[in-house]
């Protein structure tokens, strides 16, 4: 479907409402409003805010799953990306792309008719368009066994089996991949589709109940890591990563459930909130991971930090025990992905650190380490911006007004462009503290309508 064609795009012009103007209005990113008109499948959260906002059904704005993202066909071939596979010798995507004949069959208007029904070929065809980017690929195939195996598990969660878990756990894996690569479109694109999924699944009495439930935890980890619009929405997201991380019953995925909670609450500017959630996962550090212990260490060094000069020991404390315990390959841990703590997160969380215990040079020279301009680490986009913004404070507290104003000006364009509001706002908020540390210069005022236009 054309974005010009798009029903959201028609009641949203009949009201005269720009992309920005509906954003501000609802609490739904300009981003993901643009990619709705686009035709991607929205998170049921933000389609459910657009809803209320037109009192107006899903389905009249086109919001519906089976509405969006419609599939490609050219010379008789459709280009569908199903899933990503993830093996020990295969990282990349693979790309289904199957007949028009293939398509047919599976969702049963051929000889197959009789294996599925209306409810199992809509299913069918969900799966098929709830994949993560259109391209070409001809050495790809389609395994339409595991595709009619996950159409019957799906039907009914009674019959999960080890190769669908299997499966759904490549899945989750190459997600998290694509996330820790900055390509959060292509998990945007799937969860919302397998999110039910796995929560069926996880409430599934059965041998791989933990299994499911340590995917579903996983997959709202992951939602509230890639859903940057909405923060009552994030928070929601990391609650229910606690609820299916206790079912899976490791101290591991409690404890990555807990710190993204965590997290929540200090984007929210809730330290104390985040304080809590952390002091909760410490009796979990013995039994996890080293990078995930050392996270934990580094989330409660800032939050500590964060909630006054009152408990500038706890941090100090906790930021050492960070360090020491911070693994020399971080990505060689079992749970890297899931824990979003490359070397990268540590040297950002020194940096928050010092900066809430007013220590502006060693806030400084953690930053220096990364550099959000020129990044000298990998770190993710999300990352990189949050770092930016953090240079550009940390630079005025040091009295460098230029150099400020330079990193200030790449943090609210980075988080323009990539549609993330929570940094903008927080690029916001820098701005403010330049307006209070140099309240007559012109050039610190300039910046204002660079502000708007971002």
């Amino acid at each position: 479907m054309e974005s010009s064609d798009h029903p959201l795009r028609a009641v949203r012009e009949s009201l005269n409402l720009s992309i920005d103007g509906l954003a501000e209005a609802t609490g739904v990113s300009a981003r993901t409003i643009l990619r709705a008109e686009q035709g991607h499948v929205l998170y049921p959260g933000s389609r459910r805010l657009l809803c209320q906002f037109f009192n107006r059904s899903a389905e009249e704005l086109g919001l519906l799953p089976q509405q969006q993202r419609q599939v490609q066909r050219t010379d008789g071939v459709l280009h569908l990306p199903v899933a990503f596979a993830t093996t020990a010798s295969q990282r990349d995507p693979i790309i289904v792309v199957v007949t028009e004949e293939q398509a047919a069959a599976l969702l049963g208007d051929t000889d197959m008719k009789n294996r599925f029904d209306e409810s199992r070929r809509a299913l069918v065809w969900q799966m098929l368009v709830a994949g993560a980017t259109l391209t070409t690929a001809p050495h790809s195939v389609l395994d339409t066994d595991m595709l009619e195996r996950l159409v019957k598990v799906f039907t009914n969660p009674a019959r999960v089996d080890e190769p669908t878990i299997v499966y759904l756990e490549q899945l989750i894996t190459s997600y998290w991949q694509k996330s820790n690569e900055s390509q959060n479109e292509v998990v945007e694109q799937a969860l919302p589709f397998y999110l039910p999924k796995l929560t069926a699944l996880a409430h599934q009495s059965s041998p791989f109940q933990h299994r499911a439930a340590h995917l579903a935890a996983q997959g709202y980890i992951l939602a509230a890591e890639v859903d940057r619009a909405n923060v009552g929405a994030m928070k929601a997201y990391a609650q229910q990563g606690v609820l299916y991380a206790q079912i899976a019953n490791d101290p591991n995925i409690q404890a990555a459930a807990l710190k993204q909670q965590a997290t929540m609450y200090l984007v929210d500017k809730a330290p104390d909130l985040a304080l809590q959630k952390y002091v909760e996962a410490l009796p979990l550090v013995q039994t996890i991971s080293p990078l995930l212990q050392s996270r934990i260490y580094l989330g409660l060094a800032s939050a500590y930090a964060r909630c006054g000069s009152l408990h500038k020991q706890d941090a100090q404390r906790y930021l050492g025990l960070a360090r020491d315990g911070f693994p020399e390959h971080p990505e060689a841990d079992a749970n890297y992905l899931y824990t979003v703590c490359g070397r990268s997160v540590l040297h950002l969380y020194e940096a928050l650190t010092y900066t809430d215990l007013h220590q502006p040079d060693d806030a400084w020279r953690s930053l220096s380490q990364v550099d959000g301009i020129y990044p000298k680490l990998p770190t993710p986009e999300s990352t990189r911006i949050e770092i930016i913004n953090l240079q550009a404070r940390t630079a005025a507290a040091q009295g460098n007004m230029e150099l400020s104003i330079a990193y200030w000006r790449a943090g609210i364009d980075a988080a323009a462009a990539q549609g993330y509001p929570i940094w903008k706002e927080e690029a916001t908020d820098v701005y403010g503290y330049l307006c209070e540390r140099w309240p007559g210069e012109q050039q610190v005022k300039a910046l204002a309508s660079h502000l708007e236009v971002a």
